[in-house]
């Protein structure tokens, strides 16, 4: 099951911004015949279709086994049920992997050392539910993850 992420309105202003900037400079500079505001605005213009790039592939897989978590261009972070330790409601903004405020720190362990990614689900609720049906124990957000009933 595949969840989008959650965008807070200032990546699309930042967005909008960008392309407003681009088409001033190219508009201002190019009447004038000036080369580097051209080499800027292509940059900028690079710049604005990895942003489209990113608000577009970010994306929380809940796959048989693991959770996948999608940041951006070829960019995939999969983290195994089991290696989960908890995962609690936060406000960090973690470029890539969550887009919004309104997010969850997934923590869990790899080669014995403990790890961290940030998240942002846009329908955080049902993520959460339905992560602790694949995982089979329930988040508890005060002791992390706890075993299921038939677990026990």
């Amino acid at each position: 099951m595949k969840f989008r992420s959650k965008i807070d309105l200032w990546y699309h202003f930042v967005h909008v911004l960008l392309a407003a900037l681009v088409l001033w400079l190219v508009i201002i500079f190019s009447s004038e015949g000036n080369v580097a505001a051209g080499v800027v605005a292509l940059a900028l213009f690079a710049c604005e279709i990895y942003i489209s790039l990113i608000l577009g592939s970010v994306y929380y897989a809940l796959e048989e086994n693991a959770l996948l978590v999608r940041r951006g261009p070829g960019r995939k972070l999969r983290i195994a049920y089991e290696d989960i330790n908890s995962a609690e409601e936060t406000r960090q903004v973690r470029l890539f992997s969550a887009l919004s405020a309104d997010a969850l720190e997934v923590k869990y362990n790899t080669d014995g050392i403990e790890k961290a990614v940030v998240i942002s689900p846009e329908k955080k609720r049902e993520f959460l539910e339905k992560m602790e049906m694949k995982m089979g124990r329930v988040i508890d957000k005060d002791k992390g993850v706890t075993p299921s009933e038939s677990d026990r």
